[in-house]
């Protein structure tokens, strides 16, 4: 196995630093998911990794100037969405994020992402979440 393999497997262990989640069940995390979701779609996930992802200064700066953080989400168990355009149970990786992660919520430009239950967070470099983006996993 290649070492970029290696290393997009080490990536979907959910063995990051833990952290928790929206604490609730489904329907109140829908809730949740409307109440701040900004006007913005809606997806509530599980067992999910928020990536902060390793990128060189020049690419952060490009980041920022588009608005956006080197941050990205992959998630195992999607719970529901908003626009029902997604299967239930299928994974996410989203964009980069709008914003620092939030407690329970992560955004991107078109969606809001509740948190169900714990997850965890990780670093990767952009060369494992590019390979992972190349897959079209979404």
């Amino acid at each position: 196995m290649s070492d970029i393999h290696e290393q997009v497997a080490e990536l979907f262990r959910l063995d990051g630093a833990r952290i928790p989640g929206f604490n609730g069940d489904e329907a109140k995390a829908e809730a949740e998911a409307i109440l701040s979701c900004r006007g913005r779609r809606y997806c509530v996930v599980r067992d999910w990794i928020i990536v902060d992802v390793d990128v060189p200064a020049d690419y952060r700066v490009a980041l920022t100037e588009e608005g956006l953080e080197p941050f990205v989400l992959y998630a195992e168990d999607r719970v529901l969405h908003s626009g029902g355009t997604w299967r239930k149970r299928g994974y996410v990786r989203t964009t980069f994020s709008t914003s620092k992660p939030e407690p329970h919520v992560f955004r991107t430009r078109d969606m809001t992402f509740v948190l169900m239950g714990q997850g965890c967070r990780k670093t990767a470099s952009l060369e494992v979440v590019m390979a992972i983006a190349n897959r079209r996993l979404v």
